[in-house]
């Protein structure tokens, strides 16, 4: 067997492997799922929001009571190298829930 043949007769199977890579009855997301996940997430966030609200009056409240004292209102170098180490990382989650949560509301609206 020569190369061109080899090579005409593995394009087929290449093309047909692509064809049926994903379809809609292959992936099942139940729409129930996602949308535990999606109030989960937002009740996550708040009670972090809401967290870090409180947290942020309890500094300012001891900055008041101690005055030139309280020597916490600047950011140190490892508070600003955890932020910057993290943010890539954080970066690419919520763009792959996005994807996954668009994605799965795609396939459940096509179905």
């Amino acid at each position: 067997m020569n190369a061109a043949a080899m090579v005409r007769s593995i394009i087929p199977v290449a093309l047909q492997r692509k064809r049926h890579r994903r379809s809609a009855d292959d992936i099942d997301t139940p729409i129930g799922f996602l949308l535990f996940s999606i109030i989960f997430w937002i009740a996550w966030m708040t009670s972090c929001i809401v967290l870090l609200v409180w947290m942020q009056q309890a500094r300012r409240d001891l900055e008041e009571a101690l005055g030139q004292q309280y020597l916490d209102t600047v950011w140190g170098f490892g508070q600003i190298t955890v932020l910057l180490m993290w943010l890539p990382t954080t970066v690419h989650v919520i763009g792959k829930i996005i994807c996954e949560w668009s994605r799965a509301i795609f396939l459940y609206l096509l179905r």
